[in-house]
């Protein structure tokens, strides 16, 4: 070590926080090192959590002293990830987020921060057989327990204030959340039927699925078991709203049917506002949403993700189309940040593009509401007099029956196709 560095002060550069429901990541690459001298915001490592792939920028400026991860590893909030020798005068301040500390928890909240939570990083655990399970908490002190494993105890349906803990202090691994839910009457979950031997009929591969592709997997089929869908399909007239957009084009400006979407669908959402909500099934309540925050499902090589546009209500269209074409390329390649795929009080889904009509979307929770958009198709009408055509838009509204009957739904969709039949756009 030179006399600048051992002058310098050597510390650790550590993993920031990954965000409520985010409990780890893998390492895919680390992108310095040893003996290279980093700045500031030069990112480090490359990580893939249960949303997206991220570069980690480093808060300290210096030489990079010893590497203390590596590729095919996993990282959780505050890990260290190199030791460094920091330039004098770089060392960061007090940090603006960190990993929040367990406090005593109040009402378990209605909406875990991102839908695809990872299961944490704590150690496996042996299930606990009922009868080694010790009384409940019934609500009483600290609970001691990750973000992702609350989300799971809020996916499957526990209370986690019930689940005793089997580690240090009495911290709640995952195992310890899904022994109590077996240990239930009625609340053993299914085991997955074993696949047949499918090389006797010919030759086989298996492929290790991505950390998303296991979230998507384990997020969806927790909706589709949990909750009650009821699909709802409706077609909009879209004559009118082509012409309108013609007329933009013709003016030099262009408007993306997924933006129009996103307008037209806030206004039915304020129409109808026990869609734009969450229930809280543990409580018995109905958490009503007074933003407007719409993701929109997008398809990427690593699997399907949800970007966010925020307060899309506050928006005009120009502003949400460019929002939007960002946004998409960025989960695309992989680089949106989970805030940008976190926070949605409604979901659209648009198939159009591949030559899909009417489909049942499956609800992304903690929502309450999906739709559903497919390929325009020109039909015949009947105006009266005779049969004319008219080009019409599916849509497939999923709800969830806990909290949305079937006329809920169908308002919302007459509000959604009213507005898309005069959209009023210039």
């Amino acid at each position: 070590m030179t006399v600048e560095e051992s002058a310098a002060a050597v510390t650790q550069l550590k993993m920031p926080y990954l965000g409520d429901g985010a409990g780890e990541a893998d390492i895919l690459k680390v992108m310095v090192a040893e003996g290279d001298e980093i700045a500031i915001e030069q990112p480090v490592i490359e990580i893939e959590t249960d949303k997206a792939t991220v570069e980690v920028p480093s808060e300290l400026a210096g030489k990079v002293l010893r590497l203390l991860v590596g590729p095919g590893q996993q990282i959780s909030s505050g890990d260290a990830i190199l030791e460094i020798a920091a330039r004098p005068g770089s060392e960061p301040g007090p940090p603006t987020t960190s990993p929040p500390t367990p406090q005593p928890a109040t009402t378990p909240s209605p909406e875990p921060a991102t839908a695809g939570a990872g299961y944490g990083s704590a150690p496996p655990t042996a299930p606990l057989p009922a009868a080694a399970l010790p009384p409940a908490r019934q609500g009483q002190g600290p609970v001691f327990a990750s973000p992702s494993v609350r989300a799971l105890a809020r996916e499957i349906g526990v209370d986690i204030y019930q689940v005793p803990g089997s580690g240090p202090a009495g911290r709640i691994s995952p195992d310890d959340v899904k022994a109590f839910a077996r240990s239930r009457p009625g609340g053993a979950p299914s085991a997955p039927s074993p696949l047949p031997d499918f090389s006797e009929y010919g030759e086989t591969e298996e492929v290790d699925l991505s950390r998303l592709r296991r979230t998507i997997a384990r997020n969806l089929g927790n909706s589709w078991s949990q909750i009650p869908h009821v699909t709802l399909h409706a077609h909009a007239e879209i004559d009118e709203l082509q012409r309108q957009r013609q007329a933009l084009r013709e003016s030099g400006r262009h408007a993306s049917i997924t933006a129009i979407l996103i307008q037209q669908v806030v206004a039915a959402l304020k129409a109808e506002p026990v869609i734009n909500a969450s229930f809280n099934a543990g409580a018995g309540k109905l958490v009503l949403k007074h933003y407007y925050n719409i993701g929109i499902a997008v398809d990427t090589e690593r699997g399907l993700v949800v970007p966010v546009i925020r307060d899309a209500d506050s928006k005009s269209l120009a502003e949400l189309a460019a929002e939007l074409s960002e946004l998409a390329e960025r989960a695309r390649a992989g680089k949106a940040s989970p805030d940008e795929l976190s926070g949605a009080s409604f979901t659209i889904t648009n198939l159009g593009t591949l030559g899909i009509g009417e489909f049942t979307p499956i609800i992304n929770p903690p929502e309450v509401a999906i739709l559903g958009v497919g390929a325009s198709e020109s039909r015949p009408t009947w105006n009266g007099e005779g049969f004319e055509p008219r080009l019409a838009l599916p849509l497939s509204l999923s709800i969830d029956h806990r909290a949305i009957d079937g006329a809920d739904g169908a308002r919302f969709l007459s509000a959604l196709t009213r507005g898309l039949a005069a959209p009023g756009l210039i």
